[in-house]
């Protein structure tokens, strides 16, 4: 999922200034500047007051943070369990239990302007197929590939396996 404007939710908490806007100058008034009272997309401090701000909703639903990495959160219902990794502005969620990742879509919706509720097809690079009756997950970057191996001058390697007998051991 991906949250329009979301660095637009948090509260700047330290006093940040820019110059106005082009086309909303007033004449006589040029020297004037603008306080941000929200952030803006490619302001550092924006991410700062995101995240705080998303942690706190996440927590407020009963989402615990994973200690090992504090941009992946999880909460269970029962038997139902559902993962959440965040990525900027982008959220990916996953569950063993539709229902609940339904409920949890709409929560989400309520609170912030998102689109994107499909399957995730392409995560930060990594294209994901799924084979849902074998339970089967793979992830590829082949897109990658061939930028790494000329970066690292690897053209004459040969490859360990091939994406075949990748797939026999998964």
């Amino acid at each position: 999922m991906d949250v329009h404007t979301a660095f637009f939710n948090g509260n700047l908490n330290q006093e940040i200034y820019t110059k106005q806007p082009t086309g909303f100058v007033q004449k006589d008034k040029e020297h004037l500047v603008c306080k941000l009272e929200k952030g803006l997309y490619g302001l550092k401090h924006s991410v700062r007051c995101w995240y705080p701000m998303l942690n706190d909703y996440l927590q407020n639903l009963g989402y615990q943070q994973y200690p090992s990495d504090p941009c992946v959160y999880w909460k269970r219902v029962g038997s139902g369990l559902i993962v959440l990794a965040m990525h900027v502005d982008d959220l990916i969620i996953a569950s063993n239990n539709p229902q609940m990742l339904q409920h949890e879509n709409k929560a989400f919706s309520r609170e912030f302007a998102m689109h994107g509720f499909g399957e995730a097809h392409f995560v930060l690079g990594m294209k994901t197929i799924r084979n849902r009756p074998n339970r089967k997950l793979w992830l590829t970057q082949t897109k990658y590939l061939p930028e790494m191996i000329e970066k690292f001058e690897m053209k004459d390697c040969k490859p360990v396996a091939t994406p075949q007998e990748v797939g026999n051991v998964l």
